[in-house]
């Protein structure tokens, strides 16, 4: 492995498995509990140390399965936790008070298996949400030794720069990837304040930078998240995919390894979050992590100069 595991983290939205959201498919075909649990170890043996999930996650199936490897690891220690709390599951309490924060942070430190959660965000919320009250709440279970950092996970690109300019937190996290790169303007303009945090996602823009959805292109037929996609947008991804991929095939590299690498070596991005949802996946991002350092500077001096086709997309 070098040098550039400490960027990495490990996004455990896929080990959550297959729930849906207001009748909507959110989630990936898993492998088995036990598997996942493995999983979650063999991550940990390799040298991760960041790890992001949340309670929508599997409706918390994702937190308690990272607890339960990070238990049976015995390197708690070593590990950092970010997970997530949202608006409706606020208000399955009483809504946006003490009260409700109080009950959905308990349950997340004990499927967790933790005294205190090292990075609490608020996961998606709109911005009439982004305000000082909200903001007091997370400060509070700061206060009560319950969190040590929190901030926000934002839905779009607006509510970043609002959650910024609002400081809500030190920590936000937001889409980073060679077809969404809009945070290298936004903060190269020095929007994020000294000592903010910022976690890139979806490095693979949606899981589709990849050299399957390459081959088979915008009709392929997915069992997992990317079903809600709309073609349009499918058909955009490939044309670009198509192009990335004549990029990483100059260098070596795979598609799918070439936009990580992009994510993970952006200098805005203090960690960058590679979803695993098998050892397949976790295989791929081992040898991605062994290749010499030299060879992926010059990889990401190449993706850096990658422009995608439709800059009002983009």
């Amino acid at each position: 492995m070098n040098e550039l595991l400490n960027k990495v983290g490990i996004g455990c939205w896929q080990i959550g498995g297959d729930h849906q959201i207001n009748g909507l498919k959110n989630g990936w075909e898993p492998l088995s509990l036990s598997d996942r649990i493995k999983l979650v170890e063999r991550e940990i043996e390799l040298g991760f140390t960041f790890f992001d999930t949340a309670v929508g996650y599997g409706d918390g199936v994702s937190e308690e399965i990272l607890g339960t490897g990070i238990r049976n690891s015995g390197k708690r220690d070593k590990i950092r936790v970010c997970t997530k709390i949202s608006s409706t599951q606020l208000l399955c309490h009483t809504g946006h008070d003490w009260y409700s924060f109080e009950k959905v942070l308990a349950g997340s430190l004990k499927r967790l298996g933790v005294d205190k959660i090292d990075i609490l965000l608020f996961h998606s919320p709109s911005q009439g949400l982004i305000t000082d009250d909200v903001r007091e709440l997370f400060i509070k279970a700061k206060n009560n030794s319950l969190i040590n950092e929190f901030g926000l996970s934002a839905r779009s690109f607006d509510d970043l720069e609002l959650a910024t300019d609002k400081k809500f937190g030190t920590v936000f996290q937001w889409n980073f990837s060679l077809l969404e790169s809009r945070v290298n303007d936004l903060f190269s303009k020095q929007v994020l304040n000294e000592g903010q945090f910022f976690i890139g996602r979806s490095l693979l823009y949606r899981g589709l930078l990849t050299e399957k959805f390459v081959k088979l292109g915008p009709k392929f037929t997915f069992n997992d998240a990317r079903s809600q996609i709309p073609d349009n947008l499918l058909s955009w991804v490939h044309i670009n995919a198509l192009k990335i991929q004549t990029l990483s095939s100059s260098v070596g590299l795979t598609i799918s390894e070439f936009a990580l690498l992009y994510g993970i070596m952006n200098p805005y991005s203090h960690m960058s979050l590679v979803g695993v949802r098998n050892f397949e996946n976790l295989c791929s991002l081992e040898k991605l992590l062994s290749f010499k350092l030299s060879d992926l500077q010059v990889a990401y001096r190449l993706a850096s100069k990658f422009v995608c086709s439709d800059v009002d997309i983009c």
